[in-house]
């Protein structure tokens, strides 16, 4: 894997976990707890996954 495939899939969960943060954001404003656990689930998977790598 080259520096810049590894740096484009660091860019790539970067803009996903913000994405998702703004969700997150979305259903606490419109008081939706459930879609407020499942982002809050993605953005923990998300900001997980470098610990693999």
């Amino acid at each position: 894997m080259s520096i810049f495939q590894y740096a484009l899939g660091c860019l790539m969960l970067l803009v996903w976990l913000l994405i998702s943060l703004e969700q997150m954001g979305t259903a606490l404003d419109e008081a939706d707890i459930e879609g407020f656990c499942i982002w809050t689930c993605v953005a923990g998977a998300i900001a997980g996954l470098p610990t693999l790598l």
